[in-house]
């Protein structure tokens, strides 16, 4: 939703003609640290996935009341666009899995985010709330989504999600994967020599990869291959690393990659599905067994916080700068990416920065 947000704050900051100071980036944390919280207490305990629908209602609905606010409104306006995007209601997850895994998964929260703006437009313009679209007998949000199940608030609105549950990803594939691409990596100078004598591939994980990306057979196109763990720990074992060219059709046809899929055994290991959902831990753990002909093996390879994953040190900070360094250098002149740099390593600075001067600096 940081891409609603930062569009709603550079118009705001063009727009000379609103009673207002200028809109500075510090605003714009902010608000991205509000929307953040929303987004993540709802998604804390209210499962959508399994009931076969996507999560996107959710940023949706963090968006639309902190866009809201950002426009001036005032609490009914407010209380109007949030009830009109739960009366959204909830999209199928049908293009997150199986043989139906597509790009929409790539754009649906960008869609999800153009909508939120678009609601809270309209409720600057009056549009009215509806009271009970979460209560409703048969359909509100809890009867029609939900299946009679109230939402819950397992904790309060603030900076815990900004603080504890913020994550970073550093292969470009689904997040759920990330510890299983990692174990590729750990391995792939132990096996890259070896992998004709391979003669098993052992995993375990936990329930919410299983549901997501656990997949075997045929895989159709990128966004099905970003979204099987097998894929990303075939591609690794042979790689040590992957990146975005790598889930291309002229890359996957390469035969090592399915001939490896083909070897591997994935289950649940009880302890990890408790642990990715113990608030008090959040971790993302897989181990991986590599097993040859001749009966000898390799020792399991396990990582239970991938980097990225909170609790974030030193060495996710250089990965951010990493990561982000690699993808202005992709798209600006040196000059402009040394300018955005210096921008972003004074924090003071970058508070102060009007919005509209902080979009500029982006412009090729």
């Amino acid at each position: 939703m940081s891409g609603a947000i930062l569009l709603v704050a550079d118009y705001l900051a063009r727009n000379r003609d609103l009673p207002r100071s200028p809109l500075l980036m510090r605003e714009v944390l902010t608000a991205l640290a509000k929307c953040d919280g929303i987004h993540g207490v709802l998604s804390l305990e209210n499962r959508l996935e399994p009931l076969g629908f996507d999560y996107v209602v959710l940023p949706k609905v963090a968006a639309v009341a902190v866009l809201t606010k950002m426009l001036g409104g005032s609490r009914d306006q407010i209380i109007s666009a949030v009830s009109n995007a739960w009366a959204d209601g909830a999209s199928l997850a049908i293009y997150r899995h199986g043989d139906n895994t597509g790009p929409r998964k790539s754009w649906a929260a960008g869609d999800a985010a153009s909508r939120a703006v678009w609601l809270a437009l309209l409720a600057m313009k009056g549009e009215m709330s509806y009271p009970s679209v979460l209560s409703a007998r048969t359909y509100g949000f809890h009867d029609a989504v939900m299946r009679g199940n109230a939402l819950r608030y397992p904790r309060a609105f603030g900076d815990f999600v900004i603080n504890n549950v913020v994550a970073f990803k550093f292969v470009p594939a689904g997040m759920q994967g990330q510890s299983a691409a990692e174990c590729a990596f750990c391995l792939h100078p132990l096996v890259k020599d070896r992998l004709d004598e391979i003669a098993a591939v052992e995993i375990k994980s936990h329930e919410r990869m299983m549901r997501i990306m656990h997949k075997t057979g045929p895989l159709t196109n990128p966004a099905d291959r970003d979204h099987c763990a097998q894929y990303l720990i075939a591609v690794g074992m042979i790689h040590g690393h992957i990146g975005t060219r790598h889930f291309s059709d002229a890359f996957a046809a390469d035969p090592r990659i399915d001939a490896l899929r083909a070897k591997m055994t994935v289950e649940e290991e009880p302890t990890y599905t408790r642990d990715f959902h113990d608030p008090t831990k959040r971790s993302n753990t897989h181990a991986v067994r590599v097993v040859f002909r001749d009966g000898s093996s390799l020792p399991e390879v396990k990582v239970e916080y991938p980097a990225g994953h909170p609790p974030l040190d030193e060495r996710a900070g250089a990965l951010v700068q990493s990561k982000f360094r690699r993808h202005l250098e992709g798209r600006f002149a040196p000059e402009q990416v040394h300018l955005i740099l210096d921008l972003f390593r004074n924090e003071e600075q970058f508070d102060a920065t009007p919005v509209d001067v902080f979009m500029r600096a982006f412009a090729r």
